[in-house]
């Protein structure tokens, strides 16, 4: 069917042969696309949020015979009722390739179906994120011009960034280093990614991501399409153990386009006074530097009313980005019930 107004048309993904296939394809030619809109990323949000309804009406755009985009969407239900989200917590924004100059017009018809879906469906919410693996000029603009049209608000979020050279380290906090120097003899730290990653070290993530939590939050499942990404090598895990093979920590690294990105850690309580979570990501970095990769992004800074946990986790993050950060675009809607 046509997208409103902009010469292109749509097709859902269920009408689509080998929509994993055509899914990546578009993310891996999009500039706009970056971790969280890789097919192993969409696969695993579904996945995980089947404990709250999920319902999945993300479309491909076309443009005649040929795809040019691919627009995630899901609704969950919530406390505050049905959102247009990812598991977690947003949605990427639509990932366009072959465009040119046609993009703004194909934007406000994408946001247009989306909008359409949304009331549809009783949406209460609608919650995205501009998250190019690099930022550009004019990202600034192209948000506000969709936030404006439609009515978003729109905010600008701070992500810890840490630049990537051979003296990262030597600039992180000093008493990193001396975490590093008194604990890292304690521990093995090794890389996992493609065949590495087996059904045993997914069940491994899930049971350490338990115990640091103290409850189960998703099913197995969840956690087996989540070590996708890693055997797809779109990342990798960073394991820390003791001698007796024993799993201290985990940390699943996204590396998609060149760029790192902190996707899931769990630490198990009994060495939380280790400074395990210092290991892995002292691990991290060396591992980023062996592979020439320029930046690693953290996640978001603590902003105004950030509890007293985000932000000691901001804090812990700024120890190693040395107040570095990148900005993301958040929009957000609350959707009129009329």
């Amino acid at each position: 069917m046509e997208i409103k107004g902009s010469g292109y048309s749509y097709r859902e993904i269920s009408d689509v042969h080998d929509t994993g296939t055509l899914w990546q394809k578009i993310a891996d030619q999009s500039a706009d696309a970056w971790v969280w809109h890789t097919w192993a990323a969409h696969e695993f949000n579904v996945c995980a949020a089947t404990q709250y309804d999920v319902v999945d009406r993300s479309f491909f755009v076309y443009e005649g015979d040929l795809p040019v985009g691919v627009v995630p969407l899901t609704f969950q239900k919530s406390s505050r009722g049905i959102e247009a989200i990812y598991y977690s917590g947003f949605l990427p924004w639509p990932a366009l390739c072959h465009v040119g100059a046609g993009r703004r017009l194909l934007e406000e018809g994408i946001f247009e179906e989306i909008e359409r879906r949304a009331k549809d469906h009783g949406v209460s919410l609608i919650r995205f994120w501009f998250t190019p693996p690099v930022p550009g000029v004019g990202d600034d603009e192209r948000t506000a011009h969709i936030a404006q049209l439609f009515g978003y608000d729109r905010t600008a979020l701070a992500f810890h960034e840490v630049e990537i050279d051979s003296d990262t380290l030597s600039r992180v906090r000093d008493r990193y280093r001396r975490y590093h120097k008194k604990y890292f003899p304690l521990f093995l730290l090794r890389i996992a990614e493609g065949n590495e990653v087996t059904s045993d070290l997914a069940k491994n993530y899930a049971e350490l991501h338990r115990k640091d939590s103290g409850r189960t939050v998703r099913s197995l499942e969840s956690f087996e399409r989540q070590a996708d990404s890693a055997r797809s090598r779109e990342g990798f895990y960073v394991i820390a153990e003791t001698p007796d093979k024993t799993i201290a920590g985990m940390l699943l690294i996204s590396l998609y386009k060149g760029v790192a990105y902190d996707s899931s850690v769990a630490i198990d309580p009994e060495f939380a006074e280790l400074y395990v979570g210092h290991l892995l990501k002292w691990k991290t970095i060396e591992e980023l530097q062996r592979r020439n990769v320029a930046s690693y992004v953290l996640g978001p800074a603590a902003g105004i009313g950030a509890s007293p946990k985000e932000v000691g986790i901001s804090h812990f993050k700024d120890g190693w980005s040395r107040g570095n950060t990148q900005t993301v675009w958040q929009l957000e809607k609350v959707m009129s019930r009329r």
